[in-house]
């Protein structure tokens, strides 16, 4: 049987991570978390994730290096790298855009949206 999808969620607001890990452990996926950018991606090397949602705000994080983080975590992952913020919608998909993730998903409490987002971005196994 395969494993389940694999989602990597990285905030710095642990009621942010927990909440993920339950929304998206109920709807199927495999979670980890992580509050830390530091040596990201050689964890996530090793657990090999679907997607990672990588919060815009972490501490050590600027919009100038956003970029670079995208591409170091697709190279060692293969994953899809969907941006996750609270910032306006608009916004958010345009810094998607210029920093080259996959996505943008606005941090939300319709819990349906979350995960008819991702389903979209990571197709469900068969």
């Amino acid at each position: 049987m395969d494993r389940p999808r694999r989602c990597a969620v990285v905030d710095d607001s642990r009621v942010v991570l927990d909440l993920m890990r339950v929304l998206l452990s109920q709807g199927g996926w495999e979670v980890a978390t992580h509050s830390e950018l530091a040596g990201l991606e050689l964890q996530l090397r090793a657990w090999a994730p679907d997607v990672v949602l990588l919060d815009v705000g972490m501490p050590g994080a600027s919009t100038e290096t956003l970029r670079q983080r995208v591409v170091l975590l697709r190279v060692s992952t293969g994953a899809k790298i969907v941006l996750h913020s609270a910032r306006d919608p608009e916004a958010l998909a345009q810094l998607a855009e210029r920093s080259g993730a996959d996505g943008a998903l606005v941090k939300s409490g319709d819990h349906a949206a979350v995960l008819a987002a991702l389903d979209r971005i990571v197709q469900p196994r068969a």
